[in-house]
């Protein structure tokens, strides 16, 4: 469904301050997705728009999300390669519908597992499966829940795929969690590298330059492997980072953003500003001309997964 510009039309589910008919209301899927106010370059999570997103999406979840289910499967079998022995306590960030989570109870159906998600939607799904009745599942902000965790620790292993790419300062936040670690226990991370959608980044500053426009960062950002190695740096922790690129591909620019803000993706930045129709006209056109032509579009998918074994 478009609009009268031809631009896609989605319901304002999660911002209300973007009502339609608003001047902000042009496209909803762009100004998700990721856009600086004309005064700072500075990025703020907003954790309460995230989990209002997930929360939102919850139930249609599993059926659009299969990059992060592959993550996942990908993750968990590196992790269990990684292993010496069956992990006995077990803490998860970032569970979601708990696709992740009842893999790991079916692999090691002894260990106790805590699991935290930002929504209780999302929990409540992950209840439902039946390899998840017995985990103990917490709803809130993992990257503020370091302290309060500890108590259910240590841990053999903390697991994480697709979820600290919303933390604040993921690398950090894991370096803590690392601390909740057995000696010789494990984390094992599954995230976003700063390749990702690195096409709509590029269309993007072309379509500023264009129409005279702030070349400012549009497109949620990523650690890069050296910020992971520099937050979880040794003696005590021995870190693994193994980066993978993929690209898939759509009929459409705009195809693709629906594809992003269908799994719960995009712009969580608590300042953001409208991009309006000659921007986002210009964006799709730059990205077409420079990735598409007359084909399809791609969009890179750059993957990290990241291992640190506690040492002492």
């Amino acid at each position: 469904m478009a609009d009268v510009h031809g631009f896609p039309k989605l319901p304002v589910d999660d911002r209300p301050d973007l009502a339609a008919g608003s001047p902000a209301y042009t496209n909803p899927i762009v100004i998700r997705f990721g856009t600086m106010p004309p005064d700072t370059m500075e990025f703020e999570i907003n954790k309460a728009l995230v989990a209002r997103r997930f929360t939102n999406r919850a139930a249609a979840y599993d059926g659009v999300s299969s990059r992060q289910a592959t993550m996942a499967q990908a993750l968990l079998g590196t992790t269990q390669a990684r292993m010496a022995s069956a992990p006995g306590r077990i803490l998860e960030l970032g569970s979601g519908t708990g696709t992740l989570t009842s893999a790991i109870r079916r692999t090691w159906p002894a260990a106790r597992l805590v699991a935290i998600d930002l929504s209780q939607a999302m929990l409540d799904l992950a209840l439902s499966k039946a390899d998840c009745a017995d985990v103990d599942f917490r709803c809130g902000d993992a990257e503020s829940m370091i302290d309060e965790l500890a108590g259910a620790g240590p841990f053999d292993l903390v697991i994480s795929s697709a979820a600290v790419q919303w933390f604040a300062d993921g690398p950090a936040a894991i370096q803590g969690y690392c601390e909740l670690l057995r000696a010789g226990g494990l984390a094992s991370i599954a995230t976003f590298g700063p390749d990702t959608f690195q096409e709509l980044s590029q269309a993007f500053r072309a379509a500023a330059a264009e129409i005279d426009r702030p070349p400012y960062q549009r497109v949620l950002t990523f650690p890069a492997a050296a910020a992971w190695r520099q937050a979880l740096a040794p003696p005590r922790l021995d870190v693994d980072i193994i980066e993978e690129r993929q690209t898939e591909w759509f009929d459409t620019v705009p195809d693709m953003l629906a594809a992003i803000r269908g799994v719960g993706a995009g712009n969580a930045n608590r300042h953001y500003a409208p991009i309006g129709k000659r921007l986002y006209a210009a964006m799709t056109r730059a990205y077409r001309d420079r990735f598409g032509g007359a084909g399809p579009v791609p969009a890179t998918f750059h993957m990290q997964y990241i291992y640190c074994r506690r040492a002492d």
